[in-house]
């Protein structure tokens, strides 16, 4: 038998299938020379988010973009309506459970400041199953920005119909 293997994604999402029998093979270099076009970036997810940050939450104020604190660097520090701190990480990708990790980190180096009540949310098109678990039993949140909506499918896709 083969086994035929593909990626996308940076080699985060992948596929292996299996070929016991394989009564042709056909051999072509579908290879060009186009520049890889990426939809959208994190950066302009900033500037989005920079320029609505209601589109997360309603009378949320950002106060720093890029803030660098000792266990590294907080996408955004902002401010609910209730004056609590909002730390906001935000990724282009499915959220995941080292994602999570990173703005636990960020929000407890929060708690240990003047601040009393801090909130942590992670931005993302979607989220693994491990993620949201860990999300849920943290007490942080997500928020899903539809403008930024990809067609990527996740972690959990598993054939060729859900792989498009």
């Amino acid at each position: 038998g083969f086994l035929l293997y593909g990626g996308k994604s940076k080699g985060e999402h992948t596929i292996h299938v299996h070929l016991i029998e394989v009564p042709l093979v056909v051999v072509y270099d579908a290879s060009d020379n186009a520049e890889p076009e990426q939809k959208e970036t994190e950066e302009e997810m900033h500037e989005f988010i920079k320029s609505n940050p209601e589109a997360l939450e309603d009378d949320l104020r950002i106060l720093h973009h890029e803030h660098r604190i000792d266990v590294g660097t907080i996408d955004f520090v902002g401010a609910d309506q209730d004056g609590n701190r909002v730390i906001i990480e935000v990724k282009t990708r499915y959220g995941e459970l080292s994602h999570v990790d990173q703005l636990q980190r960020y929000v407890k180096h929060y708690d240990r400041t003047e601040y009393a009540s801090v909130r942590g949310i992670l931005v993302a098109p979607g989220l693994g199953k491990k993620a949201k678990r860990e999300l849920r039993e943290t007490g942080l949140e997500f928020c899903k920005l539809d403008e930024f909506r990809r067609q990527d499918l996740g972690p959990e896709q598993s054939s060729f119909e859900e792989w498009g």
